[in-house]
């Protein structure tokens, strides 16, 4: 008996999955759907479904607020559509997005590295430097605006990098930093 059990807290310690491994939907208002990482469908979004990385969120005229635990927010508008690229494993908090399209507000509130938290979009990638609140949208034309209402986020693409501040806001169209 002693020798069936030894394997079992072992096999526990390996997981690579904990706690803030997860997100949830802690708000939902009109139409948001979810296409699952083993699913073709989509499923309608409820308050307290659980998202895991791989997974893809859309808004058609809706809302929704995604928890991602310590304090961590993300708000998304209406017509916005979200990939879930990557989400926190034992030893590694990185959160990795991509935006596709729509607007999305990011509140983070506990950072414990910079560019733990990342976003990329169809022209530029954004890496959050310290807590703060941030705007970032993904027009009809790929163009991508980002509004740094608190904190600050380093944008890059083609050109190289650029380091954006509180009260800022910079506009990438096509890899290029227009402003």
């Amino acid at each position: 008996c002693l020798l069936f059990l030894l394997p079992l807290p072992l096999a526990h310690a390996s997981s690579e999955y904990y706690s803030y491994s997860y997100a949830r939907l802690s708000y939902v208002q009109g139409n948001v759907f979810i296409q699952h990482t083993e699913d073709l469908g989509f499923e309608e979004g409820v308050v307290n479904l659980t998202l895991i990385e791989g997974e893809k969120l859309g808004t058609k005229d809706g809302r929704a607020e995604i928890h991602f635990g310590r304090k961590n927010y993300l708000r998304l508008d209406s017509h916005t559509k979200l990939d879930l690229i990557k989400l926190p494993s034992q030893g590694d908090d990185l959160i990795k997005l991509h935006l596709l399209s729509g607007n999305i507000y990011l509140r983070i509130d506990l950072l414990e590295r910079g560019k733990d938290i990342n976003v990329h979009a169809p022209d530029a990638s954004f890496y959050f430097l310290e807590e703060g609140l941030y705007r970032l949208e993904v027009r009809e034309d790929r163009e991508c605006e980002i509004f740094v209402l608190e904190g600050s986020v380093e944008a890059a693409g083609e050109e190289g990098s650029v380091l954006v501040r509180e009260d800022e806001r910079l506009v990438a169209s096509n890899g290029r930093f227009l402003s």
